[in-house]
């Protein structure tokens, strides 16, 4: 009986690790989808400043010097929006590794309470068991007690 309420009470517990882990799980899932969200973003940035930087490359003796300044200071600019970019790539996948590591400690924890759950269910069967055997050993002997008062 004892046993019964443990287990009722410990079934409660891993209800609470399982949404803990879903939790953990849809925040993992966040994560990865915002990181590489911003993976395609940085490489598209790459692939549009090679795509300028071959055109402006092409046509850069045929413009005026103003026009290559221009082209120049906008460039520095993707540079640094590349440079942005990557930085804030790095931030996420750090953020996403750690929720990953999040997502992989509450989900050992709820294998853990059920298998706990299960030895304690086993655990109780067992005892369950021989408390049976015992009154069954019981009864046996007295039928047997009474067999022998009978025939005497």
């Amino acid at each position: 009986m004892a046993d019964n309420d443990r287990t009722r009470r410990l079934a409660v517990v891993l209800q609470l690790a399982q949404k803990a882990e879903n939790d953990a799980a849809k925040l993992l899932q966040q994560q990865r989808a915002q990181w590489m969200s911003d993976v395609n973003q940085l490489k598209q940035l790459h692939h549009y400043f090679e795509e300028y930087v071959a055109q402006f490359s092409s046509v850069r003796g045929s413009v005026s010097t103003e026009t290559l300044i221009s082209q120049r200071h906008f460039v520095g600019q993707l540079e640094n929006v590349i440079e942005t970019q990557s930085e804030r790539v790095e931030t996420l996948r750090q953020q996403t590794d750690r929720a990953e590591r999040f997502w992989r400690e509450k989900h050992q924890r709820r294998k853990l309470m059920e298998e706990l759950i299960e030895r304690i269910r086993l655990d109780g069967d067992h005892i369950a068991e021989k408390q049976l055997q015992k009154e069954l050993d019981e009864m046996a002997g007295q039928s047997f007690i009474r067999g022998q008062k009978i025939n005497s």
